[in-house]
């Protein structure tokens, strides 16, 4: 025998307690406590009923939350693409796929990203700004290392205007187009400090050299206070 349908009127209420294979409602449908296969209503409060079971919202359509904030209390997964407006997010954020975002977006707390950040425009970064492969500044630029760490160049680095150093400057191959002002230069073994150039390894002599047929030319008084020795020709003009 076919099991044989129930039909109430639309305007009338109707108060029992029954188990239902299949439920088929075209009107309202009024209980403070709905159980289903997998999941419990229970006034405004939607829950699964298995132990460690997701709860999954899956409509025909698109989950529209109108004119009221959605709040998660816990963790929230979202597997598939998703349109936010106004977020606003106190705790921990973990993202691992793709991120495209249109508008702006200021945080106030610390940010870690572990890998790549791919930046298409124009990143400010206080008073950095980072442009192409261009970084300026309204302010000076301040390369720091911490500790007794060094600040390494592994490219060649060309300075169009001035480059003020406080501390140490170590390099292979230095070339100053037009000065160069310290307390003390050291080139390998000649020392460059105040009004006089000397070589700081003991008993190592001190050579002045010309590139080709060129002449090591003094053209102010030249005072010799030990003895001196030429091993070529010396022209003296007086």
């Amino acid at each position: 025998m076919l099991p044989r349908l129930i039909h109430f009127a639309a305007s009338e209420k109707y108060l029992f307690h029954s188990s239902l294979a299949s439920l088929s409602v075209n009107s309202d449908l009024s209980s403070t406590n709905l159980i289903l296969n997998g999941v419990t209503i229970t006034g405004n409060v939607i829950e699964s009923n298995d132990l460690n079971t997701d709860l999954i919202l899956d409509p025909a359509g698109a989950i529209n939350v109108v004119d009221t904030n959605l709040s998660a209390g816990v963790n929230l997964l979202i597997s598939g693409s998703s349109n936010l407006s106004d977020v606003t997010i106190t705790a921990t954020v973990t993202h691992t796929n793709n991120l495209t975002r249109v508008g702006n977006a200021d945080i106030t707390g610390s940010t870690e990203i572990q890998g790549f950040l791919s930046v298409s425009g124009t990143a400010q970064y206080q008073n950095i700004r980072i442009e192409g492969n261009k970084v300026s500044s309204d302010t000076g630029i301040v390369l720091s290392a911490q500790l007794t760490r060094l600040v390494i160049f592994n490219d060649d680095l060309i300075i169009d205007q001035g480059l003020e150093i406080q501390g140490n400057l170590v390099s292979d191959d230095l070339t100053v187009r037009t000065q160069a002002t310290g307390l003390s230069i050291f080139v390998d073994d000649i020392l460059v400090q105040e009004n006089f150039i000397t070589t700081t390894l003991s008993n190592s002599d001190l050579e002045l050299r010309a590139n080709g047929t060129g002449r090591v030319n003094i053209t102010d008084s030249f005072v010799v206070e030990n003895d001196i020795t030429i091993s070529g020709t010396t022209t003296l003009l007086s």
